[in-house]
């Protein structure tokens, strides 16, 4: 599947170290800014998936934000080329409608960074593996280098695992990821 998650995709080097806590999750405790992220990406998604309508591609929510266009092959086979031009230009134009959401402008600053670990430590309490996060100023440099859920993703990968779309959507829902730092993974089934 395609994915049309309006969201920088995050290249990601392999990391080995880690930690994960699984004691963590009764004394997880939430930061503020998760609940107005929740609220911000729900209505992005809806006028997301409301442009592609008017566009004639219908398309489902993405659980880790934007949206997964619907298949004119259900997924068997090749996507026809003019249907994929066609989802091309839905995306920029839809990006363009979208574009003033307001986590798309979120700059890259100590208090971003501060989410990542935030991510970071939710995900450790919810006992996944998630390697040691780069300082402030190694991340700022790349910041698409490390994502706590990229990184989880990958380590995942890295021991043959796979990881189905329910747990995927289940991580992303306990575990919301930073805004403008997000990692899209694509042809789950």
């Amino acid at each position: 599947m395609v994915s049309v998650a309006l969201a920088a995709t995050a290249l990601l080097t392999g990391c080995d170290g880690g930690e994960t806590n699984n004691d963590a999750e009764s004394t997880w405790q939430e930061p503020a800014w998760v609940a107005q992220f929740r609220q911000d990406m729900e209505e992005f998604q809806l006028a997301n998936i409301a442009c592609f309508a008017e566009l004639g591609i219908e398309v489902v929510k993405d659980p880790a934000g934007g949206g997964l266009p619907v298949m004119p092959n259900e997924g068997r086979g090749e996507v026809p080329a003019a249907w994929l031009d066609i989802l091309e230009v839905a995306g920029l134009e839809c990006l363009e409608r979208t574009r003033d959401f307001a986590w798309f402008h979120l700059p890259v600053d100590e208090e971003a960074h501060q989410r990542m670990l935030d991510a970071r430590n939710c995900l450790l309490a919810h006992g996944h593996h998630v390697s040691e996060p780069p300082s402030f100023e190694v991340w700022r440099e790349d910041v698409l280098a490390w994502t706590p859920h990229g990184d989880v993703f990958h380590g995942l990968q890295r021991q043959g695992i796979g990881t189905s779309a329910s747990d995927w959507a289940a991580m992303n829902a306990d575990c919301p990821q930073p805004a403008q730092h997000m990692f899209s993974i694509t042809g789950l089934q």
